[in-house]
Parts: C-alpha cells; sequence; structure tokens
C-alpha cells in the first residue's frame, strides 16, 4: 500500500492506494477491495493508540462482491480519507484485508499490509465539519477562484450526485460589463467536499438533488465478531502477510 504523499496540512485529503497480487500459480476467488472487505487502522506514534478509521465511500456501491484473480494477477483501488489530518501530529495506518469469500478452515486468514507513516502539521487551509465535509464557505472560496466578475449574491448548497457521493453546488451572480451595459450572468460549479476543489462547472438552471436526511457517505457501524471478521490493531511488521 502507497500513501499519496508522507505529509500533509491539517484538513487536507490523504489517498491511499492498496495494492494486491496473486502469487500462487492458480486463480484466487477474492472479495474486491471495499469498505467491508478491508478494514483501516490509524496509530496516532505519539500515544501508540490504534484507531479503526473510514475512507469516504458511497451507499450506492455494491459491498463483498466476489471476483476471481488469476495467477500472478494483480488489482489495486484507492481509497480518500477525510479525517486522518483533522489533528496534528505523527501516525501510521495500516490496513487489514479480508480476501476470502469462503470461512472456517477452507478460508484464508486475513491479509495484513504494511503501515505507512504520515506526518500532520502546519496551518490548515481550509475547514471540515466533523465528518469530513468540507465548509460552506470554503466550498464557496474554491468555486470564486474559477470565475471573474463582481459576485452580486452567492447560494451553497450541499448535494448528492449521480454516485451517491456529496457535492457543494455553488451559484453566483455576477456582475459583467459589456460595453457600456453592465449585465448578470449566472455561473454554477460542483465542489468536490473530500478532495477540496472544483469538479466540473455546471448548468446554474439545473439544481441537483439535496442532500437527504441519511447521508450517503457515512460511518460505518459492523459487528465484526458477527460477521467472522478478527480485527487487529496495527502491529509491527513481523509474521504478518504484507501487500
Amino acid at each position: 500500500m502507497d500513501l499519496d504523499k508522507q505529509s500533509y496540512l491539517p484538513n487536507e485529503p490523504v489517498i491511499f492506494t492498496l495494492h494486491l497480487q496473486n502469487l500462487a500459480n492458480s486463480e484466487l476467488k477474492i472479495y474486491n477491495f471495499d469498505v467491508r472487505a478491508v478494514s483501516f487502522y490509524r496509530m496516532n506514534e505519539a500515544t501508540g493508540e490504534p484507531l479503526e478509521v473510514m475512507p469516504v465511500y458511497s451507499e450506492k456501491e455494491p459491498l463483498l462482491t466476489v471476483t476471481t484473480l488469476k495467477s500472478k494477477g494483480a488489482m489495486e483501488r484507492k481509497f480518500v480519507f477525510t479525517t486522518l489530518t483533522a489533528v496534528s501530529g505523527n501516525y501510521k495506518i495500516q490496513a487489514f484485508y479480508r480476501s476470502s469469500p469462503v470461512r472456517g478452515e477452507e478460508g484464508r486468514s486475513t491479509v495484513i499490509s504494511n503501515a505507512c507513516a504520515f506526518q500532520v502539521s502546519g496551518e490548515p487551509i481550509y475547514g471540515r465539519d466533523g465528518k469530513g465535509i468540507l465548509e460552506k464557505e470554503d466550498a464557496i472560496k474554491i468555486a470564486r477562484m474559477k470565475c471573474t466578475g463582481t459576485v452580486r449574491a452567492t447560494t451553497a448548497t450541499l448535494v448528492i450526485n449521480e454516485a451517491g457521493f456529496y457535492d457543494w453546488w455553488v451559484l453566483f451572480d455576477l456582475a459583467q460589463r459589456a460595453g457600456n451595459r453592465v449585465m448578470t450572468l449566472k455561473k454554477a460549479y460542483l465542489v468536490n467536499p473530500y478532495l477540496a476543489a472544483v469538479r466540473r462547472e455546471v448548468n446554474p438552471s439545473i439544481v441537483p438533488p439535496r442532500k437527504e436526511e441519511e447521508p450517503p457517505v457515512k460511518f460505518r457501524k459492523v459487528d465484526r465478531l458477527s460477521e467472522g471478521v478478527s480485527a487487529r490493531p496495527i502491529v509491527p511488521e513481523v509474521g504478518s502477510k504484507k501487500n
């Protein structure tokens, strides 16, 4: 597994790439990488305290789907975290992959990745709420850099996109001069609240669906004992199966 970098500002997103290769001489039936098959643990190096952490995901994604990985074949997936950098410090993160759809004696044991170290320090350039969602005011600032003219009015609404993730829908009423006349122009942008970046410009007359009371991206509550998964916090990389 790899992190996109080793040093982050507070509230920056962390992009974590998980790799898997089948070294066996036969194909394997395995789970696809998703938030039910893979667990992530962050350890605070100052306290040694492990904590299970959740990446961003959509409830529209099918979970625990089975795939076939050919001999010597490989697969990978990126996971985005928005709450790992909330507090400055030195950390490690590690993944535990429940690879086998078969339980009992015929099932394979959990695969443990290497632990990746990262540091969080400095001053945040934008804020997030307790669930890691970009603050409204910062979404407006990010979208404002994409347009010119004098802003007469601004609207920002947290909406749900076609994939089941959040977007900030930011609408500007802009005053722009055309010769001797001043015209009003509307511009709208979707701002990714996880990566803190403009996703694309959209038609200002079409408002996407608003967010629901039950968010499509949320923290998972799982009883691992009922699932037959023995979750272990970050451990020294001795005797572990590395990915």
